[in-house]
């Protein structure tokens, strides 16, 4: 059993507006998703004109949510859950993340699990496609991505999808490995463990199992269900579907990196932080500047 709810607002219009922010503080104070690297990985300048005036959904990203909603619904019951408080919103972050950890145990498969924590000093959140225990009692961390022409991804559309999946590893076996800080969850997130939430919440979730009346110990026992799970393999896998018809165009299989990913993830924070501008892609990727919308207004093209 799995619950949906809308993503939270994490800025004010003001907040928005302000120019002396950093893009951490002004768009994402609240912590970063692990789509932010991935959509640096590709152009971090589109990224930036994005966080700007908004990110316009294409058919390609329509159909891809569709497809995921799909496979999700294959193995999960999906419950609608209104959130009233930020509070109520990481509530159910944490309790989709223990309802899918109970599904892994029973069925050795789960998907669209949260994951969070701390990554370089920033806090982070993203959402695993799918989790499945094999024969071995290897956890393999997969991702489904739908192509709308029947050919594989180039190298550099693979890479935003690399970095997506070893950030869902090294968080999911920071929780798993006890590393996450909760002292630094309620206070730097401004939340409140012990206010109770709301009736229409606890009604919604508690006949579904929910381990907990309020953020406090509704954390205390997801991170228990993450600690008696074991770290991911260290194979990751991205498998390719075409859009058209869902035919299996192949799979990208590639070893998790820590070094690598140090690196990408060091390189970036210092946009976020305000150490440094947006930068565009190198001249041997301008291909990429063909399907960007922005390119009449960047400095780049």
């Amino acid at each position: 059993m799995t619950s949906v709810t809308p993503p939270l607002n994490e800025q004010s219009q003001d907040e928005t507006q302000s120019s002396s922010r950093t893009p951490l503080s002004q768009f994402r104070k609240y912590g970063l998703k692990v789509t932010d690297f991935s959509d640096q990985l590709w152009c971090e300048k589109q990224m930036e004109f994005t966080l700007h005036r908004g990110k316009e959904k294409t058919e390609a990203m329509v159909q891809g949510s569709a497809r995921h909603q799909e496979l999700h619904e294959e193995i999960t019951e999906i419950v609608e859950v209104k959130t009233s408080t930020r509070e109520e919103w990481w509530g159910l972050q944490l309790f989709n993340a223990w309802a899918c950890l109970h599904q892994l145990k029973r069925e050795n498969i789960c998907r669209e699990i949260p994951v969070f924590g701390k990554v370089q000093g920033v806090w982070l959140l993203g959402i695993v496609d799918q989790l499945l225990t094999q024969d071995d009692g290897q956890t393999i961390l997969s991702d489904t991505k739908t192509r709308r022409k029947a050919n594989l991804p180039s190298e550099a559309q693979k890479l935003t999808t690399r970095i997506q999946l070893m950030l869902y590893k090294h968080m999911f076996d920071q929780l798993v490995t006890h590393d996450f800080p909760k002292e630094d969850y309620f206070t730097e997130l401004r939340l409140d463990p012990d206010v109770t939430f709301s009736d229409e919440f606890l009604e919604g979730l508690r006949e579904h199992g929910l381990p907990g009346e309020n953020l406090g110990s509704l954390l205390e026992s997801t991170l228990e269900e993450f600690r008696n799970a074991s770290p991911l393999a260290k194979e990751l896998e991205t498998r390719y579907e075409w859009q058209t018809d869902q035919s299996y165009l192949g799979s990208d299989i590639f070893p998790y990196s820590n070094a690598w990913l140090h690196h990408q993830v060091k390189t970036g924070l210092r946009y976020w932080q305000g150490e440094r501008d947006a930068r565009g892609v190198p001249r041997s990727e301008r291909w990429k500047c063909r399907f960007c919308n922005f390119q009449d207004d960047c400095p780049y093209t």
